[in-house]
């Protein structure tokens, strides 16, 4: 079921990420993105809950895949692991999902951190991470659950 999705837009209630960007230039028929900044600590808020959940986090690029091995989720405080999922003709990007058992319904604050400083190659001299443009907290079942602790991929 889901709990909560998260736009990128100036709607975004967080800290330390880059201002919104669209795909098409414009917010007209665009995507709204924000990039993340690396070697900086970035926050978005969200819903509380005392569910097993299912973050999913959906990016439109990546500087560097290796990012995303190196990369740290916490929610709440607490240390997250977290899988790729597979690239899918639907799905823009790539996306990951964050596994948060039994969430504090009093912590509600999902942390992202690449400790690596990295500079796109391009014109753009900001250090960047990931573009990410969607958020969707998911209260978890207990085959998400499963599926989740027993299939491959995972990076904490």
């Amino acid at each position: 079921m889901l709990i909560d999705k998260i736009f990128f837009d100036d709607s975004l209630v967080g800290q330390g990420w880059h201002e919104p960007e669209f795909t098409a230039g414009n917010q007209v028929d665009s995507i709204a993105y924000r990039w993340m900044p690396s070697g900086k600590a970035i926050s978005i808020e969200t819903v509380s809950s005392n569910k097993n959940l299912v973050i999913r986090c959906s990016f439109l690029s990546v500087v560097d895949n290796r990012l995303l091995k190196i990369m740290k989720i916490k929610f709440g405080g607490y240390q997250c692991q977290f899988r790729l999922l597979p690239q899918s003709p639907e799905i823009i990007g790539r996306t990951i999902e964050v596994f948060v058992p039994k969430a504090n319904e009093h912590k509600n604050s999902i942390t992202f951190f690449v400790p690596a400083q990295i500079f796109s190659s391009n014109e753009d001299q900001r250090p960047l991470a990931l573009a990410m443009y969607n958020v969707e907290v998911i209260e978890a079942n207990d085959t998400d659950v499963s599926n989740f602790l027993y299939q491959g991929g995972v990076y904490s």
